[in-house]
């Protein structure tokens, strides 16, 4: 399975990238940008993307800019890279609620888990807990 992680919070990198050594799981992509993120979709394929809004370090942004994660959802509803999983992961439930309904407009299987010290156990739980067998059946 291959993962991309956009979020532009040291921190939050810190806990995904331990999370990620702790399940001895080494094939994920980390960005921080829009720009890095649509340029990994276009070059990569991705098995799970986490998402989240506010970049750049502000927050409570609107998603009509294009500087959040909502441009990135935009591309990827145009693109239509082939992903078995999106977690929307932004604090912000407004730009969550936008995300989140688009990729689902576009038929993506998508989620909201907030990131929070509780959610990396469910995103762990993501990452080892999906059989081969239904990994493959997303990726079509």
């Amino acid at each position: 399975m291959r993962v991309l992680f956009l979020d532009d919070d040291e921190h939050r990198q810190l806990v995904f990238a331990r999370n990620m050594e702790s399940l001895a799981f080494s094939d994920y992509v980390q960005v921080r940008t829009v720009n890095e993120a649509i340029s990994a979709l276009s070059e990569d394929i991705f098995d799970l993307v986490f998402l989240d809004h506010d970049l750049g370090g502000q927050v409570y942004v609107d998603s009509a800019r294009k500087d959040t994660g909502a441009e990135v959802v935009r591309w990827m509803v145009e693109n239509k890279p082939d992903i078995a999983t999106v977690v929307v992961h932004t604090l912000n439930p407004a730009g969550a609620k936008y995300m989140v309904e688009e990729l689902l407009k576009a038929d993506y299987y998508c989620t909201y888990i907030p990131f929070t010290a509780h959610s990396i156990a469910v995103y762990s739980k993501l990452l080892s807990y999906v059989p081969e067998e239904v990994e493959n059946e997303f990726a079509k």
